[in-house]
């Protein structure tokens, strides 16, 4: 029974410890060496990504100048003419970056968009609303001036009245002469 508990506990620690994970780190450290001989102590060092101006090729080493004016041999077998991952990483991060940030910036101008959208909408409802108001009044004006029942215009009014007055003055202008002809027993004045 001790057995049996034994090699259970084994088991589960056996288990426990594979579980962990872990990776190869991407991260080179490369030695520049004054002469193109592997034996030799590295006088500085590259690491991933740095940017290496190729002067001379050898066997298996290439005699480089680094950004910073360093001049030395390195391994050929550990650099490439590929941009390392690290670095399309991170140019991919800042392009995402800056695609984030264009997105926002649009996001923020479609808001804008939108909200004038809205106002203007609100401004067109308002004119049409005026606009068939004044249509509105158009046709009740013209319904006026056409409709007998209506309202009479002011010229019709005036001509009424110029009409009456010198109806009026005829009138009290034959009945002044049949007065005086009455008056004087058929003699005119």
């Amino acid at each position: 029974m001790k057995r049996l508990l034994m090699a259970v506990l084994g088991l589960l620690a056996c288990g426990v410890a594979a579980a962990e994970t872990v990776y190869v780190s991407d991260t080179l450290r490369l030695g520049v060496r004054a002469e193109p001989d592997s034996s030799e102590p590295a006088e500085s060092v590259v690491v991933s990504g740095m940017k290496l101006e190729v002067l001379e090729r050898g066997e298996d080493h290439l005699r480089i100048r680094t950004e910073g004016g360093d001049e030395g041999w390195v391994k050929a077998d550990y650099v490439t003419t590929e941009v390392p991952a690290q670095l399309k990483a991170e140019r991919l991060q800042e392009e995402r970056d800056q695609l984030d940030a264009e997105v926002e910036d649009l996001t923020g101008r479609l808001e804008d968009a939108r909200n004038q959208q809205a106002a203007l909408a609100q401004e067109l409802e308002k004119m049409n609303q005026r606009h068939e108001a004044l249509e509105a009044e158009i046709r009740r004006l013209r319904d006026a001036r056409t409709d007998p029942g209506g309202s009479t215009p002011w010229w019709v009014w005036l001509a009424a009245a110029l009409g009456l007055v010198v109806l009026g003055f005829s009138v009290g202008v034959t009945w002044y002469r049949h007065h005086v002809v009455r008056r004087l027993h058929g003699l005119m004045p």
